[in-house]
């Protein structure tokens, strides 16, 4: 059920459980609205009632690029009703990686494959309870992005339409529309005080910094956006290789660190930005 024909028959057609559909909208993107997200459920549960078993094939965690883009409640939602009404397995191929920004996205997803029946705010406390002392802070943190998120449903549609940007693809075109400058200073404020009651745990405070790499990541490359989007930016050569080259310096300090995919990262940033030569590869260094 793919594409433009993922929406649920309407002709009463009836099938079997021998056939197996995989749902793979088009739309549905997260954050929805209370309507958007009953409709999409809807579509679920329409080609549950023609008698067919179903596999949940979503591309929404492809979306977010690496910024703090935090859906884990509406998608566990999803996911408790699919799980309720015949799913019978899953086909993510969508696991970006972005684990120190959107953690709480791919833990949730994970966990619910283990314990279906846990609630999202039973997920997300196991989740944050993994930074001991500074869980509280932490939970703060997330539940600040999670709010953004939700609140800029609007926006975020807005922006993607008029920049022409993919929610999947070239999400880097419109980083900086979505996250603004001023969005991140009371998540960095956030972070500080989890760093503080971290206090002596080295195993808390390691996890903090984790999370603090990451945001100082998405803080880079929301600002590379501003400056070199394909969606209007005259940046001469000199800018984008100033700019490429504080980008290119940051993952190789941290390519180890496992903030984020930066595979993935350069691979959306291609049909993003203005790029030079520096930041492209011959064709014989591809697979």
């Amino acid at each position: 059920a793919y594409f433009n024909y993922f929406a649920a028959p309407t002709s009463g057609v009836r099938l079997n459980p021998n056939i197996l559909i995989g749902f793979c909208p088009s739309a549905g993107w997260f954050p929805r609205t209370v309507e958007e997200h009953a409709w999409m459920k809807r579509q679920w549960t329409g080609w549950r009632e023609t008698g067919a078993r179903l596999f949940m094939r979503t591309n929404h965690l492809l979306d977010g690029y690496c910024m703090p883009f935090i859906f884990a409640r509406q998608f566990a939602d999803e996911f408790h009703h699919a799980a309720a009404n015949g799913m019978v397995a899953t086909d993510y191929d969508s696991l970006t990686g972005h684990w120190a920004t959107q953690g709480p996205n791919l833990y949730t997803a994970a966990r619910l494959h283990t314990r279906p029946e846990a609630t999202a705010e039973a997920v997300l406390a196991e989740y944050h309870g993994a930074f001991g002392p500074a869980a509280g802070f932490v939970r703060d943190y997330f539940n600040y992005w999670e709010t953004f998120t939700t609140r800029s449903q609007e926006k975020i549609a807005r922006v993607m339409e008029a920049t022409q940007t993919s929610r999947w693809r070239n999400w880097a075109k419109a980083a900086h529309e979505v996250y603004a400058p001023e969005s991140f200073a009371p998540a960095e404020a956030l972070l500080r005080q989890a760093e503080q009651a971290a206090g002596g745990d080295e195993t808390a405070l390691a996890r903090v910094r984790f999370l603090q790499l990451g945001l100082r990541h998405a803080m880079l490359c929301a600002r590379a956006s501003s400056r070199l989007t394909l969606a209007g930016s005259d940046a001469n050569d000199g800018e984008i290789k100033a700019v490429m080259d504080e980008v290119i310096r940051f993952r190789r300090e941290h390519e180890l660190s496992g903030i984020g995919n930066f595979n993935h990262l350069s691979w959306v940033e291609d049909l993003s930005w203005r790029l030079g030569a520096e930041a492209k590869q011959p064709p014989d260094l591809y697979p």
